[in-house]
């Protein structure tokens, strides 16, 4: 079950101590979530809602990225870089390489 891309990748990143860049305009889309984004007034917050929302589900892993050829052969799927692990702490989510402001990561429970 996933609480949406940016809590996981916050999760990972927590773990790693380190924090976590997110490019949303590499996110993998469905087709169901890729029709829904095209009618929406702002692309940002659309992304955003996708990211946070958990239900358009892939696997997140963190792959240096001299692996990640080889790890996607290995696995036999598709691999789509959407970010990287970077000194600090905490989730900055990107846009077309602009800072966006987040109010939450993700599905929080109880």
């Amino acid at each position: 079950m996933s609480d949406g891309l940016l809590a996981d990748a916050g999760h990972i990143a927590k773990a790693s101590g380190l924090a976590a860049r997110i490019d949303l305009e590499s996110l993998p889309l469905s087709p169901g979530g890729a029709a829904w984004l095209s009618g929406q007034p702002d692309r940002a917050a659309a992304l955003v809602q996708l990211a946070t929302g958990g239900d358009d589900y892939e696997v997140i892993a963190a792959v240096a990225p001299e692996d990640v050829e080889a790890y996607a052969r290995a696995a036999g799927m598709r691999v789509t870089v959407v970010g990287r692990l970077t000194d600090g702490q905490g989730v900055d989510a990107r846009l077309d390489g602009q800072a966006l402001s987040l109010d939450r990561l993700g599905y929080r429970h109880g």
